[in-house]
């Protein structure tokens, strides 16, 4: 494939075509502006980035920036006087983030509840987050007890699956074990 840099127009490949498709051009033949027509300027390649003048950044920078970004909308609205009991927070955040993980690479395993209580905190305004005391056996035969942050509806209270005794299956972050989420009840 042949090009000629003779003006705006294309014409047809001639004695002073750039071989392309070899790269068989020099800075010299490049930087000649009567055999092409004009100059190409060679320049120095420059660091990537994602947009122009901001080098990209880590997923971790960019969730910091997020959870300032809640700590100050939070703060505005309390000075404004807005209820923001139903607004998540930084804790919210870490919670979010925290299951997420767990579900991703959490360790298998069966809990059986030993007793639950409400912490007070609601999620969004509609579910109550409840301290659930658990004794955990994992698949591998490691057992323990912790407590489990949970929100649960209602109707999920209501129906009686969270009472002393029962067993659900859960998952445990594999970094810090004290931190699970119960799932489904255990067969």
């Amino acid at each position: 494939m042949r090009f000629s840099c003779a003006g705006s127009k294309w014409s047809p490949p001639g004695p002073g075509a750039i071989e392309a498709r070899r790269g068989s051009f020099s800075a010299e033949t490049l930087s000649d502006p009567g055999r092409f027509g004009r100059s190409i300027e060679l320049r120095e390649p420059r660091p990537r980035t994602d947009f122009e003048g901001v080098i990209a950044v880590g997923m971790m920078d960019d969730i910091k920036k997020a959870q300032e970004m809640a700590a100050n909308a939070q703060q505005m609205a309390a000075q404004q006087g807005v209820d923001m009991s139903a607004t998540p927070d930084a804790a919210d955040m870490a919670y979010a983030q925290t299951a997420q993980k767990i579900a991703t690479s959490g360790l298998p395993g069966v809990a059986t509840i030993k007793s639950i209580g409400e912490t007070g905190k609601t999620d969004a305004g509609v579910n109550k987050q409840y301290a659930i005391e658990v004794a955990i056996e994992l698949e591998g035969g490691e057992a323990y007890d912790t407590t489990v942050l949970q929100s649960l509806t209602e109707d999920a209270i209501g129906s009686g699956q969270y009472e002393a005794g029962k067993r659900f299956e859960v998952k445990v972050d594999p970094d810090d074990k004290s931190k699970a989420l119960l799932y489904g009840l255990a067969d």
